[in-house]
Formats: C-alpha cells, sequence, structure tokens
C-alpha cells in the first residue's frame, strides 16, 4: 500500500490511525464499526485510511496512459471492491444474479425519475458558485461575485 502512511498522522492529533484495505468492504465496515464505537464510548476520533486505486482517469478529458502503467490498471482491477464483495456474497450463498438485476433496474428508473427532476430545474445563476463559500467573503470572494453578478 506504499510508504506514506497518512493513518500516522492522527498520532500528531492525539486518536489513533487505522489503514484499511479501502477495497475491502468487509475489513472497511469492521473498521468504522470499531471507530464508531469507539467515538460513542466517549474515547474520541479515529482517522481512518481507506487505501484503493483509481482505476478511471482523474476526468473525461485526463489520458493516464500518461503517467501510469495500464497493465497495473489492469491487474487492479481483480481487487475491485464490487466483485470481491459479490464473490464473497456468492460463497456463502447471499448473492443472486437475478436479484442483482432486478435491483440494477430499479436503480437505473429511481436515477432516470432524479434526472428528469434535475433537467427541469432552472440553471442557477452564476454568482451561486461563490455565494455561501465562507461566513464572512473575503475580497476575493468580493471581487468574483461582483464579476459574476448579473453573469
Amino acid at each position: 500500500m506504499g510508504n506514506v502512511r497518512v493513518a500516522d498522522r492522527a498520532l500528531g492529533y492525539g486518536m489513533p490511525g487505522v489503514r484499511v484495505d479501502g477495497n475491502d468492504y468487509v475489513a472497511c465496515l469492521v473498521t468504522a464499526r470499531t471507530a464508531v464505537a469507539r467515538a460513542r464510548a466517549g474515547d474520541g476520533p479515529t482517522l481512518i485510511e481507506a487505501v484503493t486505486y483509481r482505476l478511471a482517469p482523474h476526468t473525461t478529458s485526463d489520458d493516464p496512459q500518461r503517467y501510469r502503467d495500464e497493465a497495473e490498471t489492469a491487474r487492479r482491477e481483480a481487487e475491485e471492491p464490487l466483485g470481491r464483495l459479490r464473490t464473497v456474497l456468492a460463497a456463502r450463498g447471499l448473492w443472486a444474479a437475478k436479484r442483482e438485476a432486478e435491483f440494477m433496474a430499479e436503480l437505473d428508473e429511481e436515477l432516470d425519475a432524479a434526472l428528469e427532476v434535475a433537467d427541469a430545474m432552472p440553471e442557477p445563476r452564476a454568482v451561486s458558485i461563490v455565494e455561501h463559500v465562507f461566513a464572512e467573503p473575503g475580497p476575493d470572494q468580493l471581487r468574483a461575485m461582483e464579476a459574476l453578478d448579473g453573469a
């Protein structure tokens, strides 16, 4: 998982830091439940570093082949969290392909309905991108608000 450990930074803030395989749903669930129980017991926060690998490009205009080995990406696809969880559940008889297909159809319908609502919304004012960012806008925000007002 590399040499840099964000979880180690937690020590400087007086709290535990835990590093977990972010592609392992069960490990993440156990780690999060432990952290929540700790917090509820009054023992404070826990910094959880869930390490994963970004399979997709940063943006639609990004070309990750410029800076990474696609063979590594292909190898990492086997560690993809949903596929791993599906394998764990199937091995325990808790996964059904038919139910997955039904669920995905339900999600598609829900997404389509949400997109219709969003598409029917009026376009936001350009100035809204800088409004309500800070309790008191600073000089940069005031200039941006002035430039965008009416745009």
